[in-house]
């Protein structure tokens, strides 16, 4: 089974494309906000490999008939070479997420590096080896050509401009892009690029490029997550929040990394007593949650400014309650602080020394109050099947799980999907209700995995309503005994 050779191989995309780009730039030159708003070849090349291969991430598309459209077009090569190198890459160097949007603008239309990948250490995510993205952009031509992308890419025009037409309406209409200037500091130049991931659903990514002698490169790559009545893609104002917090990463990210090893005693404390937290976001390290919190402390001014207090004070309460950013209020406070004294600190990167001792200082008392809130949380005792097996018998009818006191009587079995157990009534606590248990219907050689509170989800509560900290559990079955 083999495509088309194209001589450049994405020219037929780009030009199906181009239309809709400068129609959106033009569109958007006559209101306030000037950026171009795209759906990308290579953020939709790279998602659909990253989906072939099983992210997760990757398998959220909301689109029902354009993510029916990639089945078709490219199930078919789920054991491509290119397929397996991405599956190996997530299990070896983790990449997934934002690694894979960010490679995708570290490529040129040609689907060429921009530079060396040994000359872009500095920009690209650190989860891409030199040696390894070389290998995987080879790889990623060809798999383009094996599988006729750009006829596929061509032929969802008519989709794309309308979903670009929609998004681009709303920034006309709503856009701020003036606020990150006056936020964080002029950066002379820097180009805005709003990229719709046709695949992605919820998630969002930010990405940023910077060369040499080049002017540097602003991306929100924006997951499509709501739909009309007739199936398409649709925007509205409450979504550039999440646009403004892609961008802010852009600002901030290099200022985390560039003062890491200040940060790195206050983030690793603060990490270790929300890790489980962090991680069910897919926020796996100290440095990540600082990003997050920085950037989402932003975007509170950011409401603030354009949506008033209000809305603001709702985002506190959303970042603290499901986030579980417990240091949002007082961390928008000092960027409040920051915003009110700009005659003393011009830009974001001269008050950092402000925001590393606003950490140094608030961790111990928050490390010492999360202790002792641990010390009188409830623990799992046991667990029938164990966390982590993975031979349980596929006739095992009960899940079972036992506490180490008494629970308040709810409840939260989070998940869903095809790796969610196929449940037969309602949980049902034993009378000391310290054990639970859960009828299911099992089949062999699958794999499970649901958590135990997740989110705003945390219905299991001691007598005193102290929640269970967020389990991730995970089992496989083997085959059917032998008869």
């Amino acid at each position: 089974m083999r495509g088309k050779a194209y001589p450049n191989l994405l020219i037929l995309s780009l030009t199906a494309l181009s239309s809709v780009w400068l129609g959106a730039q033009a569109e958007a030159a006559t209101g306030s906000s000037t950026m171009p708003v795209t759906v990308d070849p290579r953020v939709e090349l790279m998602s659909i490999v990253f989906r072939l291969a099983g992210n997760p991430e990757y398998q959220k598309g909301r689109v029902d008939a354009y993510t029916n459209d990639v089945e078709t077009h490219f199930g078919p090569w789920r054991e491509h070479n290119l397929v397996k190198m991405a599956r190996s890459l997530r299990k070896s160097s983790g990449v997934s997420y934002d690694a894979v949007m960010d490679y995708a603008v570290h490529l040129t239309a040609e689907l060429e590096p921009v530079l060396p990948f040994s000359s872009l250490a500095q920009s690209l995510d650190g989860r891409w080896r030199p040696k390894a993205a070389s290998a995987f952009q080879r790889e990623l031509k060809r798999f383009a050509q094996d599988t006729d992308f750009p006829a596929f890419f061509a032929a969802h025009q008519p989709l794309y401009s309308a979903a670009v037409v929609c998004m681009q309406d709303v920034v006309r209409q709503h856009g701020h892009l003036d606020w990150f200037d006056r936020f964080f500091g002029a950066a002379p130049g820097a180009r805005f690029n709003l990229i719709l991931g046709m695949l992605n659903g919820g998630n969002c990514y930010g990405a940023r490029t910077a060369f040499d002698g080049q002017a540097e490169e602003l991306y929100c790559i924006l997951g499509v997550w709501s739909t009309d009545d007739q199936g398409r893609p649709s925007f509205n104002q409450g979504m550039l929040a999440t646009v403004a917090h892609e961008f802010c990463h852009a600002y901030v990210n290099p200022l985390v990394y560039q003062h890491k090893a200040q940060l790195r005693k206050s983030g690793t404390q603060l990490y270790a007593r929300v890790a489980a937290r962090m991680r069910e976001q897919a926020y796996g390290t100290w440095s990540t949650m600082m990003h997050e919190s920085l950037v989402r402390a932003s975007v509170v001014c950011y409401l603030r400014t354009h949506e008033g207090e209000q809305a603001a004070e709702r985002e506190i309460a959303r970042q603290v309650d499901s986030r579980h950013f417990l240091w949002m209020p007082e961390l928008v406070d000092l960027l409040t602080e920051y915003e009110a004294q700009r005659e003393i600190y011009p830009d974001f990167a001269s008050f950092f020394p402000r925001i590393i001792r606003f950490f140094d200082d608030y961790t111990p008392g928050f490390v010492n109050t999360m202790q002792a809130k641990t010390q009188h949380a409830p623990r799992i005792v046991s667990m029938h099947p164990r966390n982590g097996a993975t031979d349980v018998d596929p006739g095992l009818d009960t899940l079972s799980i036992r506490f180490s006191e008494r629970m308040h009587g709810g409840y939260s079995f989070v998940g869903g999907g095809p790796h969610y157990p196929q449940t037969l009534g309602k949980p049902r606590y034993h009378p000391d209700h310290k054990t639970i248990s859960l009828q299911v219907k099992l089949k062999p050689n699958w794999t499970y995995e649901f958590w135990l509170n997740r989110g705003q989800y945390r219905s299991f509560r001691n007598e005193k309503g102290i929640p269970l900290e967020p389990v991730h559990v995970r089992f496989s079955t083997g085959p059917h005994p032998e008869k």
